[in-house]
């Protein structure tokens, strides 16, 4: 394998005691068998074992009083893994106190932004509740990853996240899921016009061919494509050699792999 750096921008972790229980739940959502558990230290065994350098770690409040517990989770995390980064949750269901709290909390934890996952949430991100959200981080610095997309649910469209860009042009934005899971072919459309939007290569490689994957990079541009392998669904490894099969320029595996991601976490090695 190529010795690159790399950074895998889209992982999902869990506590030991539940982390079974909520993979299983993830791949029910979906209808797909999960590989791996969600743990901690399955995703440092994995990502160890090829050229990771780095991991951006996160979990999802579907209920308002999971935000303070998992946020205080991802921060112990990171805590005791130097490879890993990690985002924050927020929940709507707070009240714009508890936002700024959580928001500040973040920032004082050294978190590097805030997963949305709208179809778990059952949230628009588009609706006037989750302005005070956007505004909190926006003020912070922090910026989101959402999950993008879903033949099934109406939350995630890409237009709702393009709709989000246009009010919030400062803010960064990553749309999961090369800007829409199982939309591809119209989140290029819907998201590219908006240059504070970028996306990630999570559960995307395994559903797409090799060409259309290089023409859906190219058409964002690689300085707006990060490489994630949306762990515990995939191997990070296999994601990893995916990418590097792709017949890409240096750069823009340089880029996709690690220059992007350094830059809008704020990591260095």
């Amino acid at each position: 394998m190529e010795q690159i750096l790399v950074i895998d921008a889209h992982t999902h972790v869990f506590p030991d005691k539940i982390a079974r229980k909520a993979s299983e739940s993830i791949g029910h959502f979906y209808g797909i068998g999960m590989r791996y558990d969600g743990r901690v230290e399955t995703l440092v065994d994995l990502s160890g074992a090829c050229p990771i350098a780095r991991s951006i770690v996160f979990s999802t409040a579907t209920h308002p009083e999971q935000v303070r517990a998992i946020n205080r989770f991802i921060t112990a995390t990171v805590s005791s893994h130097p490879q890993f980064a990690g985002l924050g949750t927020l929940h709507p269901g707070l009240s714009g106190d508890e936002i700024r709290a959580e928001t500040d909390y973040m920032v004082s934890a050294g978190l590097r932004g805030i997963k949305l996952h709208p179809d778990f949430q059952e949230l628009y991100p588009d609706a006037p509740d989750m302005d005070p959200i956007y505004e909190a981080a926006l003020e912070r610095g922090l910026c989101f990853v959402v999950h993008a997309g879903d033949e099934r649910k109406p939350y995630s469209h890409p237009a709702r996240i393009a709709e989000v860009a246009r009010r919030y042009p400062d803010l960064s934005l990553v749309a999961a899921h090369m800007g829409g899971y199982t939309k591809w072919d119209v989140a290029y459309d819907l998201l590219a016009p908006y240059r504070n939007v970028s996306v990630d290569t999570s559960s995307t490689m395994g559903f797409v061919e090799p060409d259309k994957m290089v023409r859906l990079i190219r058409s964002f541009g690689a300085d707006r494509v990060l490489f994630g392998s949306d762990y515990p669904m995939w191997n990070p490894c296999d994601e990893l050699k995916s990418l590097l099969a792709l017949p890409l320029e240096t750069a823009e595996r340089q880029a996709i792999l690690y220059g992007n991601a350094a830059k809008l976490f704020r990591l260095d090695l």
